[in-house]
């Protein structure tokens, strides 16, 4: 069971989103009050690993390109093809986007672009929010898509 395994231990955080002025939602980012909207769990790592008084931040494998393979079939059915570099890449994956995840609601296009809009608007806000706080988040995926902060080779790594 995961509540018997010593080393394993789980924290709660307060999912509230936050949106406004920078010093409105700092304030309550500060606090653990609220948060970013967080369309994926690295920008929500992110500012949690900020609240936690860490200062420099890397993101190894953040490349968020997926948008490069987005599909659409004669019917207007939107499909994402993708590999994944721990699986097999002689096999290409074609998956039917849907609104949510376990929804069988079919997603369109713009369902699909506004889910790739809250990610990289949620880069933004957790990068103004790092700088607020004086913690450094720098990128050092090779070929990543993600803009919102510096960039940095690998070995450059102290």
């Amino acid at each position: 069971e995961l509540e018997q395994n010593p080393n394993i231990k789980i924290y709660y955080f307060n999912y509230t989103i936050v949106k406004g002025f920078d010093w409105f939602c700092n304030f309550f980012y500060k606090r653990n009050i609220g948060m970013p909207l967080c369309q994926n769990v690295i920008v929500g790592s992110i500012f949690l690993s900020i609240n936690m008084n860490y200062k420099n931040i890397y993101l190894i494998g953040v490349e968020n390109s997926f948008f490069k393979n987005i599909i659409v079939d004669d019917n207007n059915e939107v499909f994402l093809q993708h590999s994944h570099f721990y699986g097999d890449n002689t096999k290409t994956n074609i998956t039917k986007m849907h609104k949510m995840p376990g929804s069988k609601e079919s997603a369109d296009l713009a369902d699909v672009l506004m889910m790739l809009v809250k990610t990289f608007r949620g880069y933004k806000e957790v990068k103004k929010y790092a700088d607020y706080i004086g913690a450094a988040v720098y990128n050092v995926t090779e070929g990543s898509c993600v803009d919102a902060f510096e960039r940095k080779k690998i070995n450059e790594i102290k």
